[in-house]
């Protein structure tokens, strides 16, 4: 069952128009769903992640490494991606040139959820970068305000 984000869910029966999740931002009702992709090779904290996103009220999907990732985000064309940036099958700065070089997916804000020190420079404004550990209202609060400029 979804969470509604701050709204009311739709009476009983009524149509579900986003169930198929295959547009950026589907409009149900006066409701947009929002729809995360989480990549993380680290099944704990991807569950945890998506635990903690869905309780926010978005809808949220998940990929185990930077080629999953692109897989699922070509399919999906999701609100935001979440990624790791080390994993074994395809990294994060892999999934973010391949996001990046995409033309329906450039414009996809993401946000890197890693434990590494250093950033490396992503030269994209639609790009952020959130470090393991993190509070879950902290990487909530730098999806929302990607979300707001994208």
């Amino acid at each position: 069952m979804p969470s509604w984000r701050g709204a009311t869910p739709p009476a009983p029966g009524a149509p579900l128009a986003w169930q198929g999740r295959n547009d950026r931002d589907l409009p149900t009702q006066g409701i947009t769903v929002r729809t995360v992709l989480v990549v993380d090779d680290d099944p704990a904290v991807a569950h945890a992640v998506a635990s903690a996103l869905s309780r926010a009220g978005f809808s949220v999907e998940l990929a185990e490494d930077g080629l999953a990732g692109f897989d699922a985000a070509q399919r999906l064309h999701p609100s935001v991606v979440v990624t790791d940036w080390v994993m074994p099958r395809g990294d994060g700065a892999l999934l973010c040139h391949l996001l990046l070089g995409d033309a329906s997916l450039s414009r996809t804000p993401i946000v890197v959820f890693s434990s590494i020190q250093t950033m490396p420079e992503v030269p994209n404004p639609n790009v952020r970068y959130c470090r393991k550990p993190c509070a879950p209202e902290a990487l909530i609060r730098t999806i929302d305000e990607l979300l707001e400029h994208s």
